[in-house]
C-alpha cells in the first residue's frame, strides 16, 4: 500500500471516530490523523513542472533550477518539501 493511499484510508479511519465518545476513541482519531500528516508530509509529487512540487495538504512551492532539470531528465523528485 501506497503512503497516499495508506493517508486516505487513516483520515477515512478517522473521520468515522468522534472526540466526545471517549478518551480511547479520542485518542485513536487523534493518532490516526497525527500519521496521515507525518506521511503526507514525506511524500513529494508534482503537479506539473511549470506549477510546483505539492507535500501534504497546502504545501507547496515552486520548483528550484536544479530540481527541474532533475525531474526533466531523470523523473526525480526531492526527498523534502
Amino acid at each position: 500500500m501506497s503512503n497516499e493511499h495508506l493517508t486516505t484510508r487513516a483520515r477515512e479511519l478517522a473521520r468515522n471516530l468522534s472526540y466526545n465518545d471517549s478518551p480511547l476513541l479520542a485518542a485513536t482519531k487523534h493518532t490516526l490523523l497525527e500519521l496521515a500528516h507525518r506521511l503526507d508530509s514525506l511524500s513529494a509529487r508534482t503537479v506539473n513542472c511549470n506549477k510546483g512540487i505539492l507535500g501534504g495538504p497546502g504545501s507547496q512551492r515552486p520548483m528550484t533550477w536544479r530540481e527541474r532539470v532533475a525531474y526533466r531528465l531523470f523523473k526525480v523528485l526531492p526527498r523534502e518539501v
